[in-house]
């Protein structure tokens, strides 16, 4: 059944998908690559530190022998006092570098990218779980293999470059020189090492990111999903304008008891508009056609706003002018004429205007 859902996912992950993993904290990081990066940090600040690291390296060393060949070294207590101060000032850029190495990989590798759900604590990873089949897979035994041959490798390729370093420190007479050929194998083991490690670690991080790249494809039928999720069930959004209509509309019916005049066409329109004293230009409130302009007549009836039967302005404002928005000069001289014989009609019975 893996395999069926293996070869049925032939679409690259969307950017939500990649998200998500990254939000889980799968993404692409080779361990490899970390140690060959902080090994060559580590091995260059040693190299180009100058005497300080040289010296307290030597000390320590020539400390130690001193402890199992006394008759090596003389007194040793001064070299005792100050070796702590020498090491600590000695290792400080040594520290500094490969912190400033570690985020770099770090960043190089996976981004600027928090995951502080991978900093709570899981039951699971204080009682693991023994389940055979997490140890025993085509992966595991993969990742197993791909070790072994590392190791082979690391250890036959160092032994080939670094024989001669070692039979060189094996022919040393005394501490300070065991001390110096020692520290130059170091390095010469340091270097070697992150050379080999950086090669691993960059085919790793390109194995494992196909890998990452493959786990994350998706079918067809998950990406259609996801884009429907992404849109909103249709029905959904549909309700929600729905109720936003009649929300808009139950607002427009209120406002109509409150408009100074309703121009009709006579039944097929109904705009009523609003204008007070100082206002720039009169306001449609409200406007409709067929029954929601019959229910416009109405409730203007009820709440005796003055109702002007006329077509072409009544069809001119339906078209051009939207609820709460002014009317365009194009109309002042027509409503004007409308909203003066109304005034006027309103004066002469005694009514405010």
């Amino acid at each position: 059944m893996a395999e069926v859902d293996q070869e049925q996912k032939t679409e690259e992950a969307t950017p939500k998908r990649r998200d998500k993993a990254r939000e889980e904290g799968r993404v692409t990081q080779s361990p490899d690559l970390v140690f060959a990066v902080l090994t060559l940090a580590c091995a260059a600040t040693l190299a180009l530190s100058g005497s300080a690291v040289t010296a307290a390296f030597r000390d320590v060393l020539t400390g130690a022998i001193a402890m199992f060949r006394p008759e090596l070294a003389g007194d040793v207590g001064p070299l005792a006092r100050s070796v702590p101060v020498k090491v600590v000032s000695a290792l400080l850029p040594l520290f500094v570098a490969l912190f400033a190495a570690a985020l770099v990989t770090a960043l190089f590798q996976i981004g600027w990218h928090p995951v502080p759900s991978k900093l709570s604590p899981k039951f699971e990873k204080v009682v693991p779980n023994f389940d055979p089949s997490r140890f025993v897979s085509a992966r595991s035994i993969t990742e197993m293999g791909m070790s072994i041959l590392k190791f082979v490798a690391l250890a036959g390729i160092g032994t080939f470059f670094l024989k001669n370093d070692v039979l060189r420190l094996l022919e040393a007479a005394d501490s300070a020189t065991v001390a110096g050929r020692a520290f130059d194998l170091l390095l010469h083991l340091m270097f070697v090492l992150g050379l080999m490690m950086l090669a691993i670690g960059a085919l790793d991080f390109v194995l494992k990111h196909r890998q990452l790249e493959k786990d994350l494809r998706m079918t067809k039928e998950e990406v259609k999903q996801e884009a429907k999720d992404a849109a909103g069930d249709p029905e959904i959004k549909a309700r929600i304008r729905r109720r936003q209509r009649e929300v808009a509309m139950q607002r427009m019916m209120d406002d109509v008891p409150k408009a100074s005049v309703v121009i009709t066409n006579p039944t097929h329109y109904a705009v009523a508009l609003k204008y007070t004293a100082g206002q720039h230009a009169p306001k449609v409130v409200a406007k409709g056609a067929d029954f929601i302009a019959l229910k416009i007549r109405e409730l203007a009836k009820a709440a005796n706003v003055p109702l002007v039967e006329n077509p072409p302005l009544a069809r001119a404002l339906y078209g051009s002018v939207e609820v709460g928005d002014e009317i365009p000069p194009t109309l002042y001289q027509a409503v004007a004429e409308v909203l003066a014989a109304i005034f006027r009609t309103k004066h002469k019975l005694g009514r405010p205007a």
